[in-house]
């Protein structure tokens, strides 16, 4: 099984890059990568944006990310214990 997202990124911290590195390996990098840049992957007027809010600091601890708090994706706001209760799981 490969590791999630928020487990990626925790590999990448143990073997060698910030936290900071981390987090745009898995946004802005690829989205380079896919010439979409321009329009995703980082905040910003005009961008197409997700945003996860999480209950600390990824730039202090990566294992941060998995306390996700909400979740805005297309402009819709999903909290995150309802998320967590609709299927079945409790959070972090």
């Amino acid at each position: 099984m490969w590791p999630t997202a928020s487990g990626t990124n925790r590999l990448l911290v143990h073997g060698g890059y910030s936290p900071i590195e981390a987090l745009r390996a898995a946004t802005v990098v690829p989205a380079r990568a896919m010439k979409v840049a321009d329009r995703t992957a980082s905040i910003a007027a005009g961008k197409a944006a997700d945003l996860v809010i999480v209950d600390g600091d990824p730039l202090v601890s990566i294992s941060d990310v998995r306390r996700t708090v909400m979740t805005f994706r297309s402009g819709v706001l999903y909290p995150s214990k309802e998320l967590y209760e609709t299927v079945g799981v409790a959070p972090w």
